[in-house]
């Protein structure tokens, strides 16, 4: 029962009015004083059992919140908390940072009952609430006790795709496998054998089907239903940087709706030095959602990417061909050197398309604007550089079969899905 007390108003006008008074007649009546000193005796006897009772009540309060709360980022949302109290009461609930809080700080309830506390989350992640702080006014209302009463709420942040029209198209869409675009090509996955028609190509021709059954025989494909389809996002260093990693958790999650809706199965990769979480590829709104819930919470690692380490977990978990998007920087000379070197043993097997985010400080030099002072001169020096690395690292990957895409910063969602699209056109899985 270690509960801090403060003095109420009531308790310093009590003393005031009463306590000094009695003070002072002891002095000035000495003959009367035994009294006006029971008097004061029985004065501060009455204040300290107001106190014991104040702390015996507080005891049995208690606070209540929903365990996990649900949110998305930038949107107002609402957090109700239960408190059981008998009496009125003043309570505040310590919000954490990144959280703005839209009502009053300290609220006051007048018995048991349900705070709603309005707020906007402002940062993506998991932010926990653990304390709410209570004061309660003594039975003679002459003390505050106040007590710290725990409460366990984990805000779960999302990021806000509501701003996407991409995204918004694809959510909205009632009949998302019925999306109609030209193929290009007859398909790669095997249907049936039958006779052979004038117009038929000989590299359609199945010749031990043909020696078997003695008559021309040719292969028929069907353009392939589903397919695998994962993104590789990096939270290390590179990604840090300029606030990359919030376009990249946004473009994953476009991505997954874009996979969704062509009818593919999403899978996602999560990794820095090494390989934070793997999620492989399904369907369905639950595979949606264990995507978000591993994404809300990532954020960049001090540390360098390990490409060896990454390809080699890809090359024994991915089983069937499957489309990996990279979702990364590669200015880092030495880092994309390893990358370009490392992916090729990933391209005989899958395709792999590298987002490079544009920046408008990376450019040839006698791109950019007019110099205006030496600043701008070894600014303009420096992205040169930067600019010519990156296109030989761009080379390199396109000559194994990588597929590059310079995407904007603020538009990195909807270029992939558009990239992801044309691959499905051109059936190039």
């Amino acid at each position: 029962m270690n509960f801090p007390v403060a003095p109420a108003r009531a308790l310093f006008v009590l003393a005031v009015v009463v306590a000094l008074p009695l003070c002072t007649l002891i002095g000035l009546d000495p003959a009367r004083a035994a009294v006006y000193q029971l008097v004061l005796l029985v004065l501060a006897a009455a204040t300290g059992l107001d106190a014991w009772f104040g702390l015996r009540g507080v005891e049995r309060y208690s606070a209540s919140s929903p365990r996990v709360v649900r949110v998305t980022q930038n949107v107002p949302s609402e957090l109700p908390v239960a408190i059981e109290c008998k009496s009125r009461f003043r309570v505040s609930v310590e919000m954490p940072r990144g959280v703005e809080t839209l009502s009053p700080r300290i609220a006051e309830l007048p018995g048991a009952g349900i705070l709603t506390i309005k707020f906007t989350a402002r940062e993506r992640g998991e932010h926990p609430i653990s304390r709410c702080d209570l004061e309660v006014k003594s039975p003679a209302s002459l003390w505050l006790v106040r007590r710290t009463l725990p409460i366990e709420t984990k805000l779960r942040v999302y990021p806000d795709m509501r701003g996407d029209k991409t995204a918004a198209a694809l959510l909205h869409r009632r009949d998302p496998g019925s999306h109609r675009f030209r193929q290009l090509g007859r398909g790669r996955e095997f249907e049936r054998l039958r006779d052979y028609l004038p117009g038929d190509t000989f590299d359609e021709v199945s010749w031990k089907a043909t020696a078997r059954r003695g008559r021309p025989v040719v292969r028929v494909f069907q353009i392939e239903r589903t397919q695998d389809v994962y993104v590789a996002l990096d939270v290390s260093r590179l990604s840090g940087r300029h606030g990359a990693i919030e376009d990249f958790v946004k473009a994953s999650l476009l991505l997954g709706l874009a996979a969704e809706s062509q009818g593919d199965k999403f899978g996602l990769v999560i990794f820095s030095d090494r390989v934070h979480s793997f999620l492989r590829a399904a369907q369905g709104k639950q595979q949606y959602a264990a995507c978000r819930d591993a994404l809300y919470r990532v954020q960049p690692q001090s540390v360098s990417p390990d490409f060896a380490e990454l390809f080699t977990f890809l090359q024994l978990n991915l089983r069937r061909r499957a489309l990996v998007i990279f979702l990364t920087a590669l200015d880092d000379p030495l880092l994309a050197e390893t990358f370009s070197r490392d992916l090729t043993l990933l391209t005989r097997r899958h395709l792999a398309v590298v987002a490079l985010m544009n920046d408008p400080d990376v450019q040839p030099v006698f791109e950019g604007p007019a110099a205006r002072d030496t600043a701008d001169v070894y600014r303009g020096l420096a992205g040169h550089l930067v600019w010519s690395q990156l296109r030989e690292t761009e080379k390199k990957l396109e000559r194994h079969g990588v597929i590059i895409a310079r995407v904007d910063p603020d538009r990195v969602g909807a270029q992939l899905a558009g990239v992801y699209a044309n691959i499905k056109r051109r059936q190039l899985l």
